[in-house]
């Protein structure tokens, strides 16, 4: 759609052989009215109007076609994340007994797994769209930070309620290691935006 957008865009509509005749009419109705200074014909300027302002028509419904794929793709792609999510969150096994039991470790896994899945449904659909690598770039980081988000608020869940001094050691490490992926995540955004612009 990208394609057919910038050839339009480029080289602007195919309005075809008998539109093209009828536009000239219309223009040297026009000219001929407006050399002897008359008003101009309003059946040449709606030929004309409609003509010219075919290859925006054109351009405007691919803009409302990529519009509804997109919203369409987000809507799907929730959808998925959300099974997937319910999917990975029943059934999960408990670790052996000799095993420390932490609970935060499944919902950080479940986080990061439905993570990897909306990276690889937004390549899927970048793929689709055409889309350059700088706009993938930039939706991967946003997905990214949506996700380091995620993982902050579990970790501060957990360091609210738990007791245990070794698992708190452990939740601020991994609050560390969010907060700085977070920032350095934000930097590469900032970054990416103004190669985009």
């Amino acid at each position: 759609m990208n394609d057919q957008k910038n050839d339009i865009l480029k080289n602007g509509p195919d309005n075809g052989f008998l539109e093209d005749i009828e536009a000239g009419a219309a223009n040297m109705l026009n000219g001929f009215k407006q050399s002897l200074g008359l008003m101009t014909d309003s059946w040449a300027d709606n030929v004309l109007d409609r003509y010219i302002n075919k290859g925006v028509n054109q351009v405007r419904a691919i803009d409302n076609e990529v519009a509804l794929l997109n919203a369409h793709m987000e809507e799907s792609r929730k959808k998925l994340i959300k099974i997937e999510v319910e999917k990975n969150t029943e059934g999960v096994p408990p670790p052996p007994d000799g095993e420390d039991k932490k609970p935060w470790t499944t919902r950080l896994q479940n986080a990061e797994n439905a993570y990897k899945e909306e990276l690889l449904l937004l390549q899927k659909s970048s793929d689709a769209l055409a889309r350059t690598e700088n706009e993938y770039q930039l939706d991967a980081l946003q997905k990214e930070l949506e996700f380091q988000v995620e993982r902050l608020a579990i970790i501060k869940k957990y360091q609210s309620s738990e007791k245990d001094k070794k698992h708190l050691a452990e939740l601020g490490k991994l609050e560390s290691e969010a907060q700085s992926a977070i920032y350095n995540t934000l930097k590469k955004v900032r970054r990416n935006s103004s190669q985009l612009n």
